[in-house]
């Protein structure tokens, strides 16, 4: 008799635990990275500051930094997503890291990030723009930007971004 209380006992809580787990793996949401180009993963990893300088500084190249970078995948790592960008990309519907004009890839995943993270931006650098008016910018352009760390990136055997400054 009390062997059999004992089982039901057991079962009730094994019963209740189950339903629990469930719920919980309901309640929480995956959020699956964002499909990014397959030329993405061979990125090379900079600061925007570095590459900047690699086209603008006293001791950078601009026309190798052209043959080099130009029509490359770069990501930023670790950058802070302040308040400011989001209303500026609200704004203008780009984003300014430093003097890089980064214009998204997907609006409306930019728009879905809160303020106050941190992110990683991957996009491909087309280099100075023609605009004379933004001549000490570059622009970046299918820009992902991603919670940090969500993606590896650059993958393992891509190219390294040694700028000659």
């Amino acid at each position: 008799m009390i062997r059999a209380a004992n089982v039901a006992v057991l079962c009730l809580v094994l019963s209740i635990l189950a339903q629990a787990q469930y719920l919980s793996c309901r309640a929480s949401s995956y959020n699956p990275p964002p499909n990014i180009p397959a030329a993405y993963y061979q990125c090379m990893e900079a600061r925007p500051e570095d590459l900047e300088k690699a086209y603008f500084s006293n001791y950078g190249n601009r026309t190798l930094a052209e043959m080099n970078y130009n029509g490359q995948p770069f990501v930023f790592k670790n950058l802070s997503w302040t308040e400011y960008e989001y209303q500026q990309f609200k704004k203008l519907g780009h984003v300014w890291l430093s003097c890089i004009k980064c214009i998204p890839a997907d609006p409306e995943a930019v728009a879905q990030l809160k303020p106050d993270t941190i992110i990683d931006v991957v996009g491909l650098n087309t280099g100075v723009p023609a605009d004379p008016t933004l001549g000490w910018s570059l622009v970046m352009t299918d820009c992902y930007f991603l919670p940090a760390g969500s993606i590896a990136l650059p993958a393992s055997g891509g190219a390294t971004f040694a700028p000659g400054y």
